[in-house]
């Protein structure tokens, strides 16, 4: 859903949480290829480090579970918490 609010982040450090705010922020995309899957899906940095977008809880799939980062160095692939799937929307008026 389009807001006009950008991802940001209160802070450079391991479990930092993610929010929408009104500052925008550059994020680094980074395609990783999933064999077993025949997908790719993407990784999400901060520009230049090894943070990442993570799912809280160590990976937890509950509902409305927080997204935060981290920066720990372990394999996209065997921690799929990191992993995002892109679906592309055209056409969403902005919400007000």
């Amino acid at each position: 859903m389009k807001t006009g609010a950008y991802l940001s982040v209160k802070g450079l450090h391991r479990s930092a949480a993610i929010f929408a705010g009104n500052f925008p922020v550059a994020w680094q995309f980074k395609t990783v290829k999933v064999d077993h899957e025949n997908a790719e899906m993407i990784e999400i940095r901060w520009p230049h480090t090894q943070h990442t977008f993570d799912l809280a809880g160590y990976g937890s799939s509950a509902p409305g579970t927080k997204v935060q980062l981290m920066d720990t160095q372990i394999s996209p692939v065997e921690y799929r918490c990191r992993l995002w799937k892109p679906i592309f929307i055209q056409n969403i008026p902005l919400v007000k």
